[in-house]
């Protein structure tokens, strides 16, 4: 069976991560925080998705 090497990366990575927070999911969400807190590019929220529905919703009504 062919194996995906960007999945086995990936996965490879998971493993790290549980690793380094002893299998902890709740050390692995504040450890995530963490780095957001401290990253400076832009984190796309739901909102944001749900603003630029709209957004696009309203262009398509628009009658020309």
């Amino acid at each position: 069976m062919w194996k995906d090497p960007i999945v086995a990366e990936v996965r490879a990575i998971r493993e790290q991560i549980a690793a380094e927070c002893g299998h902890d999911f709740h050390k692995a969400m504040e450890r995530d925080k963490e780095i957001l807190r401290h990253w400076k590019g832009k984190v796309v929220t739901m909102a944001d998705l749900q603003r630029r529905r709209k957004r696009a919703a309203a262009v398509r009504r628009k009658p020309e």
